[in-house]
C-alpha cells in the first residue's frame, strides 16, 4: 500500500502559482532596481556637469555660453530625476503588493504542504501498526503451533 495525498494536485497548484507570484515580484523589483540604478545614474551625470561649471568658472572662463548650457543640462536632469523618483515611488508600491501576494501564496502551498507531511506521518504509523499487528498474529499462530505440537 502507498501513500496518496488527496489533495496533491491542489499542492501542485498551489506550487505553481507561488512560483508564478515569484516571478512577478522578481520582475516588480527589477523594475524597482532599474529606475534606481537610472537615478543614481543622473546624479552622477549631475556632479559631473556641476564639476565642470567649476571647473570653467576657475579658468576665468569668459564663456558663459557653456556655463549656461550646462545649467540648462542640470535644470532638465533635476526634472527628470524628480520624474523617475515618482515613477520609483510607484514601482515600489507596486513592488510591495507583489510582494505581499507572494507571501499569501507561500502561506498557502505551506500550510497545505503541513498537512501533506501529517498526513504522511500518520500513514506511517497506521502502516508500522498494522506491521506489528501481522508480525503478533504470526508469533501468536507459531506459538499456538507449538503448544500444540
Amino acid at each position: 500500500m502507498k501513500f496518496k495525498f488527496a489533495f496533491e494536485t491542489l499542492l501542485k497548484h498551489l506550487k505553481r502559482i507561488e512560483e508564478e507570484r515569484q516571478c512577478d515580484y522578481s520582475q516588480a523589483k527589477l523594475a524597482v532596481e532599474q529606475t534606481l540604478d537610472r537615478i543614481n545614474q543622473m546624479y552622477q551625470s549631475l556632479e559631473k556637469t556641476r564639476k565642470e561649471i567649476q571647473q570653467i568658472q576657475s579658468k576665468g572662463g569668459t564663456d558663459i555660453g557653456q556655463i549656461r548650457q550646462r545649467e540648462e543640462y542640470i535644470d532638465g536632469l533635476k526634472i527628470k530625476i524628480e520624474a523617475d523618483r515618482q515613477v520609483a515611488r510607484e514601482l515600489m508600491t507596486v513592488a510591495e503588493e507583489k510582494r505581499k501576494i507572494l507571501l499569501e501564496a507561500l502561506k498557502e502551498f505551506k500550510s497545505l504542504e503541513k498537512l501533506k507531511k501529517r498526513k504522511y506521518q500518520q500513514y506511517r504509523r497506521e502502516v508500522k501498526k498494522k506491521e506489528l499487528k501481522s508480525i503478533d498474529e504470526i508469533v501468536t499462530m507459531r506459538h499456538k503451533r507449538g503448544a500444540l505440537g
